[in-house]
């Protein structure tokens, strides 16, 4: 398990809640041909699948900006994962096949390996405003009203009475 690495100067301290919204990392080993007179090819990618709402993306944060997290504490909400195993490899192999057949135009059909997944979880802090409830993504300090990100309000709503 993983947490995005964030500054202190972007925890606000009258923060109500911290909320982890969880990720599935996922590392790969792709083959395939570009040509047909061309030696096969070997790349790994890492994907990102976000666990709540099943999407997939490439990964490019570094490995030395994520924290390993051993255990969370019981004052943290932790967003459910609504994706199973099999949905999330299945999402992973679609998006993959899709990058290399129809975005690279590889020749032949890749050979998907799985090499390694970790859960990431992203931190966000629920605070008080003038305005309402505010949201704050630690990583960045991206703050916007609670109501803007659909998932995280409604399951506050449905979380904390």
């Amino acid at each position: 398990m993983y947490l995005l690495e964030y500054s202190s100067n972007h925890v606000p301290s009258d923060y109500r809640y911290m909320i982890y919204y969880p990720y599935k990392i996922t590392e790969w080993s792709i083959k395939y041909k570009p040509f047909p007179f061309m030696k096969p090819k070997l790349e790994k990618m890492r994907l990102v699948t976000n666990l709540y709402k099943n999407d997939t993306s490439l990964f490019h944060w570094p490995i030395e900006k994520m924290k390993p997290l051993t255990t969370i504490d019981s004052n943290i909400l932790r967003m459910p994962k609504l994706l199973s195993e099999h949905d999330l490899m299945d999402s992973s192999e679609d998006f993959l096949r899709n990058l290399y057949l129809h975005k690279r135009k590889v020749w032949s059909f890749p050979e998907l390996t799985l090499l390694d997944q970790y859960d990431l979880f992203v931190p966000y802090t629920v605070t008080n405003g003038e305005r309402g409830e505010y949201l704050t993504e630690l990583t960045t300090g991206y703050s916007t009203l609670i109501q803007n990100n659909q998932d995280i309000y409604n399951y506050l709503k449905g979380a904390v009475t």
